[in-house]
């Protein structure tokens, strides 16, 4: 299975784009682990996703 491309854009030169280009690199893989392993991982994706939308929000 092919990895997709995913770009990060950032409207001033404050290297935010980079910094987010690099997180999906480090990422862990949660394909053929058990729950315990995989629970956490679902939680820092939910957490990181509520993070962005908090600060699109305002």
């Amino acid at each position: 299975m092919t990895r997709p491309t995913v770009l990060f854009v950032c409207v001033h030169n404050a290297g935010r784009s980079q910094m987010a280009a690099a997180s999906p690199k480090v990422l862990d893989d949660p394909a053929g682990q058990g729950l315990e392993a995989v629970r956490p991982i679902r939680d820092e994706i939910r957490r990181r996703v509520e993070d962005l939308v908090a600060s699109l929000e305002g």
